[in-house]
């Protein structure tokens, strides 16, 4: 079993044909949708993810969660969103 920890997460080697992706994301955003009247919104997002490589196809799952805070609002407001990741290689696949 071998490993290989990068700053995009950790790629863990299985079997010859099975392997597995682990990856944290976070992210700090300010967003307006008025570039004339600006208010701005300060976001937030962790989105963890795990995948499974099995030969050339990939199955993987995420969850987001996405937080913002709005001038006019004295709470945070927020999401979770999941999601299912589909994938496939084209070509030699380096494992």
């Amino acid at each position: 079993m071998n490993t290989l920890v990068s700053e995009g997460g950790v790629h863990i080697d299985l079997k010859q044909n099975l392997s597995l992706d682990i990856a944290l994301n976070a992210g700090l955003l300010i967003a307006t949708d008025d570039a004339l009247d600006p208010e701005f919104e300060f976001d937030y997002a962790v989105y963890p993810q795990i995948k499974f490589n099995i030969n050339r196809f990939s199955l993987g799952f995420e969850y987001t969660y996405k937080n913002y805070y709005n001038g006019y609002l004295p709470y945070p407001k927020g999401g979770h969103y999941f999601g299912l990741v589909l994938g496939g290689v084209v070509g030699k696949r380096i494992n």
